[in-house]
Order: C-alpha cells, then sequence, then structure tokens
C-alpha cells in the first residue's frame, strides 16, 4: 500500500498498483513494482507502514486512520481495538466447543448419527 503525499498532507491512499497521474504526468501501475522507494518519493508517493490487527476472538479492531511521518519518510496506519468483556469471549468460545462437540460421529459406530453420545443405542 502506499500514499500520495501533497504540501505534507495525505491526498490519496493507493492500495493496489495502478495508473496515477502525478502534477498532470500520468504514470503506469509499473511504478509501484519496477521504481525503488525513492524513484516514488520523488513524485510524492511513499510507502504505508500496515497497522496490526488483534485477534478478533478477543478484541474489537477500529477502521484504519492513517498519519504522514515526514522524519522518516513513511506513511503509518494506526488500528484501533478494544478488548471484549472476558464474559462475552467466554459465552462465545462455549458455543464454538458445542457446536463442535454436536458434530462429533456417534461413538457407538452403529448408527451414523452425530449424537453426542445421546442415540439410543449409545445408552
Amino acid at each position: 500500500m502506499w500514499a500520495l503525499i501533497k504540501d505534507g498532507n495525505i491526498e490519496k491512499l493507493i492500495g493496489f498498483p495502478k495508473g496515477i497521474t502525478v502534477n498532470n504526468i500520468q504514470y503506469s501501475k509499473d511504478i509501484f513494482k519496477v521504481w525503488s522507494n525513492s524513484e516514488r518519493a520523488e513524485i510524492g508517493i511513499y510507502p504505508v507502514t500496515a497497522g496490526t490487527k488483534k485477534d478478533t476472538d478477543y478484541y474489537i479492531n477500529g477502521d484504519p486512520s492513517y498519519s504522514w511521518d515526514a522524519d522518516n519518510s513513511v506513511v503509518i496506519e494506526s488500528i484501533s481495538n478494544t478488548a471484549r468483556t472476558l464474559s462475552t469471549v467466554k459465552t462465545e468460545q462455549t458455543l464454538v466447543l458445542n457446536n463442535h462437540a454436536n458434530n462429533i460421529p456417534c461413538c457407538c459406530k452403529k448408527c451414523s448419527c452425530y449424537c453426542n453420545n445421546k442415540c439410543r443405542k449409545c445408552k
């Protein structure tokens, strides 16, 4: 991912290589594959340092935000997150485990049900 920087501000985020017009000059998508970071920087295009998303089983990830770090010539992606409550995590994980347990083939091998030891042949 890259960003077009103009006058110290992020003008545009570029998520994948594509043609782009900068200062009335059209550049092909090849600049993202062939050019170095320093060559792209000469026309105002800088790399984005990706933020880290936390495990969604335990956190709620927010929308990313972007900031220009002029000292290091890079755009930084930040992703806010909020810890989920322990009771919510416990409830959801218990449901997942119960669903898995209910899909275990019958242990008696006399039938083809997914009974979790609840069929008449298993008792």
